[in-house]
């Protein structure tokens, strides 16, 4: 059967200016023929398949295109530094004109060579974008014609995004019930921050990553800018930066400069190739320690993935996490689950809180629900116990959930 539905030219091609229609002038009404088209396309959808959701990818449309179910995508880009440097731009304005798929051809659809440097930064980038989807003419888009180091990087995003699925699936939920953006410009998060009006190479990935794609060649570093009131851990070093402040960041082939939001959860799974075999039973939630707040709550999207009108049947569940500072010993961390469920949900999950930012000499206990969990020093013994990984200088605490109310407290030692 038929997945997705590609409606490729959803515009008249040729279409002078000074031809005059019945409601307008010719650029005025250009798009409107895209937009009809997805308004045919999703009406006799649902009639055939009511309870499946349309997956309806379009370059073209007009005001008010998103509720018919579009994916749009930026044109047939340029092969070039110049075709990657105007994505951001129109990724953001897309994206505040309420079309929150909006994406590219990643790697760029026309004209140029084959380019390593230029495939590997517009993948990065387009891995913390609503649609990652390689694309072009020509010339092969698929990461595997490439040379084995941009492979290595391209397959090391890839995973990383599919990680974070959970926490993209959230976005996407919340696009469809307020009209939030996927993609931001800093200004949407920050709007009292005056500079963030000016920062136009920096992005905001949802409410709490930050991202600063490279968009020139052989770039050495990159002047990041960090916005007044949070502060911000390198997503890759775990190292803090003051809100309010710059920095000339140091640029290596295998990243791009991504900052977590303190004070956020980040939900991630295990990578999987395919969606068809993505799930929720084991889980992680990434705690990002902030000093300055005293609460900080996170809400998660769950459902099947398929079924079309799943919120209003109430065919979903939302799993809350929220962290509460007791006093300077003691805080709490809250699980609780709300909705009906969806078909196939699982019905325990195996959940691991990582925190972020909190020495080894930080932590004297955690329990759940008043029982004392075993240290189990570096290492899963069992189903239920703590450690703090060396590794990645981050305390794990594990155990599996049934959904039901739980409780985790932490007790900090007195310094």
């Amino acid at each position: 059967g038929v997945e997705g539905w590609w409606g490729d030219l959803g515009e008249p091609e040729n279409h002078p200016s000074d031809q005059i229609h019945v409601v307008g002038k010719a650029d005025e009404v250009h798009n409107i023929y895209g937009h009809y088209w997805h308004k045919a396309l999703f009406e006799n959808f649902r009639n055939d398949y009511p309870n499946r959701r349309l997956f309806n990818l379009n370059r073209a449309g007009f005001a008010g295109s998103q509720r018919y179910s579009i994916f749009p995508w930026t044109g047939d880009v340029s092969r070039s530094w110049g075709g990657l440097q105007a994505q951001l731009p129109l990724l953001i304005h897309m994206s505040l004109s309420g079309l929150p798929f909006i994406h590219s051809d990643a790697g760029g659809f026309a004209q140029g060579a084959m380019d390593n440097e230029l495939y590997t930064r517009w993948l990065q980038m387009a891995c913390f974008s609503p649609i990652l989807r390689p694309h072009g003419s020509g010339t092969p888009s698929e990461p595997v014609y490439f040379s084995d180091t941009t492979k290595t990087i391209v397959r090391s995003f890839m995973k990383l995004r599919y990680s974070l699925i959970p926490y993209i699936y959230t976005l996407a939920a919340e696009a469809n019930l307020y009209g939030y953006p996927i993609v931001r410009p800093l200004f949407y998060e920050f709007p009292f921050d005056t500079t963030c009006y000016n920062i136009e190479e920096q992005y905001m990935f949802g409410d709490d990553i930050m991202v600063a794609p490279v968009i020139e060649s052989k770039q050495l570093s990159k002047n990041i800018y960090f916005p007044i009131g949070d502060n911000w851990y390198n997503f890759w070093t775990r190292e803090i930066s003051y809100g309010g402040t710059w920095l000339e960041q140091k640029l290596n082939q295998e990243t791009i400069p991504i900052y977590i939001k303190a004070g956020s959860f980040i939900p991630s799974v295990t990578a999987v190739n395919s969606t068809d075999n993505y799930s929720t039973e084991n889980l992680t939630f990434t705690y990002y320690y902030d000093a300055s707040d005293a609460k900080n709550t996170y809400i998660m999207y769950d459902d099947d993935g398929e079924t079309f009108g799943a919120i209003e049947k109430v065919e979903y569940q939302l799993l809350q996490i929220e962290r509460i500072k007791l006093d300077n010993e003691i805080t709490e961390y809250n699980l609780t689950s709300h909705g009906n469920g969806f078909t196939n949900k699982p019905i325990n999950r195996n959940i691991i809180l990582r925190l972020v930012g909190l020495e080894e000499v930080d932590v004297k206990s955690f329990m759940i629900n008043d029982i004392v969990l075993i240290n189990q020093k570096n290492s899963y013994e069992n189903n239920k116990g703590y450690y703090f990984d060396d590794a990645n200088n981050c305390w794990n605490i594990f155990f599996p959930w049934d959904g039901s109310n739980l409780t985790i407290k932490q007790n900090t030692k007195t310094k």
